[in-house]
């Protein structure tokens, strides 16, 4: 054991010996008596029982406590235990208040059906409720005679007018220019034409308005434009065009194509004269030429005086014109 190390007078603060405990220290300073004091006595570990022998006639040991990892298995911490308990009525409380929340929506969302379906009942046997509004009917097809009196600005009307000639799958619209004007003079006794629109018009003059076509395409079609003579200058009512259209734009049964008329303005140019070079003949001059290429069908336009032959794809030009009058054909 090593030297004691000095200490201070409680009185002066000098410093003393250090003694053996219960001695009595005077200062030589201030003649202060100082009592050593003793260490304080050292405290028994406390230490776990150990088992107890085993038990004579069996031989085995008797049962011990087996502690979860819930309980309390340290001596120096008796709180833990309570502690854990309160986590677990947390948790446990926390998952009630859940349910009850979840049952509440569960009963509104029935609650709010039963109200839906008990609102639909009484719409579906209610006097008053009234059926869904349907479609007005299509307007009735005019007849010639009925073309003053109409409103063929606001769209397309269908038109029965009898007394076409050939057929739907050969239409020559050069033959037809008579049957035309009959319907524009019903419209307007002045009504001349002026302009002739075809497409899909083949070597022989004519055009198979009867020709298959889907949605997704356009129909071949014929176009008679006429105009008042009364008019001076493009004006509201001072036009009318007459078109007959394949069989993929009918809404009929028959699958016949359609013959509309449509209110349009008018373009102040002068009047068109039957040609007499048919439209079968300008294409026989420019295919003489050498300047008609192969092809079903072309796109087709007269315009006194002249044949304006073009390709189907009108993003293609032209192909070439021909006099309507003298049958001369040149290329474009």
């Amino acid at each position: 054991m090593g030297a004691l190390e000095p200490h201070v007078c409680p009185s002066c603060g000098a410093p003393l010996p250090v003694g053996a405990p219960g001695t009595v220290e005077h200062c030589r300073f201030c003649a202060a008596e100082t009592v050593e004091a003793r260490p304080p006595e050292p405290v028994a570990r406390q230490e776990r029982p150990s088992p107890p022998p085993p038990d004579p006639p069996s031989g085995r040991p008797p049962p011990q406590r087996v502690y979860t990892d819930w309980q309390d298995t340290t001596p120096d911490d008796p709180g833990r235990s309570g502690r854990i308990t309160g986590v677990v009525c947390m948790v446990i409380g926390g998952l009630a208040v859940v349910f009850a929340v979840g049952m509440a929506i569960v009963k509104s969302s029935e609650r709010k059906a039963a109200r839906t379906a008990a609102g639909a009942t009484a719409t579906t046997t209610s006097p008053r409720a009234t059926a869904p509004a349907t479609a007005p009917p299509p307007l009735p097809a005019l007849a010639p005679k009925d073309l003053p009196a109409a409103n063929l600005a606001s769209g397309w009307r269908r038109l029965d007018a009898p007394g076409m000639a050939g057929t739907y799958a050969a239409f020559d619209p050069v033959k037809n220019l008579g049957w035309a004007r009959t319907i524009a003079a019903a419209w307007k006794a002045d009504a001349y034409l002026y302009e002739l629109h075809v497409s899909e018009a083949t070597k022989d003059g004519t055009i198979n308005l009867l020709a298959a076509r889907d949605r997704s395409s356009t129909p071949p079609w014929v176009q008679y434009w006429f105009e008042s003579a009364a008019c001076h200058g493009p004006a509201p009512g001072c036009g009318l065009t007459l078109q007959i259209t394949g069989p993929s734009w009918t809404s009929g049964p028959s699958g016949e194509p359609l013959l509309n008329v449509l209110g349009t303005q008018g373009a102040s140019v002068g009047e068109l004269r039957d040609p007499r070079c048919t439209l079968r003949q300008a294409l026989a001059a420019l295919d003489k030429g050498g300047w008609l290429p192969s092809g079903p069908a072309y796109d087709v336009g007269l315009t006194d005086p002249k044949w304006t032959i073009g390709f189907l794809d009108r993003s293609k030009g032209s192909i070439g014109v021909v006099s309507s009058i003298t049958c001369a054909a040149a290329p474009r």
